[in-house]
């Protein structure tokens, strides 16, 4: 029965290493697609701001040439006038001429501030789509260069899961029940602390546990070192493997300052 305890918890080290291989796995294969799901939602968002940059940066061009084409009118106009006030010698038509050119004028400095004004907006949203462009033709790239990484990825892990797999059937049906039953209730109870899921845990030569650092009665280990029965620490229920078997510790000593409580 010692042999066969011993064996089956020898066999736990190499149970949860594939345990926590197959977790990182398939956190992998469930993370990867998201990131680039999100990816992909990302880049639609920024398609859909160059859109919007591109309208708007339409409409600032067409409001650029009505006001170009505006002020051109009004400076014709103006000519105009000058080119008449000239020839004119009655009073009034001079004084009404020189009204209109004033109009005129104070219309052409407004018409040239609106241009002035267009084409700063024409600048900044042509800077502006030039920018999503770019950023999108980047994030484009590097998404499909991504999607392509990982068809191939996800295959390799796919063949890594199924091997895995056969792994853990394989070392789990040379486990005996009642330690694969102790391992697996542990390995349930997820992380503790700073530990990622586990069903085994160590204990030193200070008989300190390595996962929740609970002293463990130095009987129960002397328990796991003899394999005369499988022991669990009473902190986390992790089945306790000895860092180093050969290590006897002062036992009887510290024996002496402990209750014998074995599980």
């Amino acid at each position: 029965m010692t042999a066969e305890l011993a064996h089956s918890i020898s066999l736990l080290p190499r149970l949860n290493e594939v345990d926590r291989q197959l977790r990182s796995c398939h956190a992998e294969l469930r993370s990867t697609p998201l990131g680039i799901e999100a990816e992909g939602g990302a880049l639609e968002v920024l398609s859909g701001q160059l859109l919007d940059a591109e309208g708007a940066l339409a409409t600032a061009e067409e409001q650029l040439g009505s006001a170009q084409s505006s002020l051109s009118g009004l400076e014709k106009r103006l000519d105009r006038a000058r080119s008449r006030v000239a020839s004119l010698t009655n009073a009034e038509q001079i004084d009404a001429t020189e009204r209109e050119m004033a109009s005129l004028e104070a219309q052409c400095s407004d018409g040239e501030t609106a241009v002035l004004e267009g084409m700063e907006a024409v600048e900044t949203l042509e800077s502006q789509r030039q920018r999503l462009s770019t950023q999108l033709a980047a994030g484009q790239g590097a998404h499909d260069s991504r999607q392509a990484e990982w068809a191939e990825r996800s295959g390799v892990l796919e063949a890594q899961v199924l091997a895995l797999d056969g792994s853990r059937s394989e070392l789990r049906s040379a486990v005996r029940k009642d330690v694969l039953r102790l391992y697996e209730a542990a390995l349930g109870r997820g992380p503790i602390g700073a530990s990622e899921p586990s069903g085994i845990t160590h204990v030193d030569s200070r008989f300190i546990c390595a996962t929740c650092h609970a002293r463990v009665p130095p009987a129960w280990v002397q328990e796991a070192r003899n394999h005369r029965s499988i022991q669990t620490c009473d902190g986390c229920r992790r089945v306790l493997l000895l860092s180093d078997p050969s290590a006897s510790g002062d036992l009887e000593s510290a024996a002496s300052d402990q209750p014998n409580s074995p599980n």
